[in-house]
């Protein structure tokens, strides 16, 4: 897939630039409620995705990173 940038890029910035990021930035488009779009730490946590806690401060926050990290890698790993 070509996203009209370099591949030096970070995909962040791609993401901020594509028409979708720019929509669901400016509240033009929206996820279902049950339907979440999850992205690493390198994402802003003020973009419409789900980031993991930078420092979590307690068992609940790691838990989070735990599970949100587990749900990545089962997204790269799908065919």
């Amino acid at each position: 897939v070509y996203g009209g940038l370099p591949g030096s890029i970070h995909d962040s910035r791609v993401f901020r630039k594509s028409q979708i990021g720019q929509d669901l930035i400016n509240g033009v488009a929206r996820f279902p409620a049950d339907c979440l779009l999850i992205g690493d730490s390198g994402y802003s946590s003020r973009l419409p995705i789900l980031v993991p806690s930078r420092n979590p401060h307690n068992e609940e926050g790691a838990h989070f990173n735990n599970i949100h990290s587990s749900t990545r890698y089962a997204n790269f790993l799908q065919n």
